[in-house]
């Protein structure tokens, strides 16, 4: 699953040590960003990648309480994960 946010490439994609991980994708890299658990834990299975005013949110499997809502402020705020 992806996502364009300001001629940005953005990802969802399964890492084999800590299952999905939201990355940045350009010409030359591909960089994590976020990583919701340090566990093998599922991201992205349910829905899409959604892009809000200065967040891009996504769903992903937590240990403690199931399916949570995630938020990733991408520069406009803080560069950091906010749990919602």
């Amino acid at each position: 699953m992806m996502t364009v946010l300001d001629g940005e490439i953005f990802a969802i994609l399964d890492d084999s040590q800590g299952g999905g991980v939201l990355c940045h994708i350009t010409e030359n890299l591909v960089e994590e960003v976020f990583d919701h658990s340090t566990g093998n834990l599922q991201s992205g299975t349910n829905g899409e990648i959604w892009i809000g005013p200065n967040l891009l949110y996504f769903v992903a499997d937590t240990t403690t309480h199931g399916t949570e809502l995630f938020g990733w402020s991408y520069g406009i705020i803080t560069e950091e994960w906010i749990l919602i």
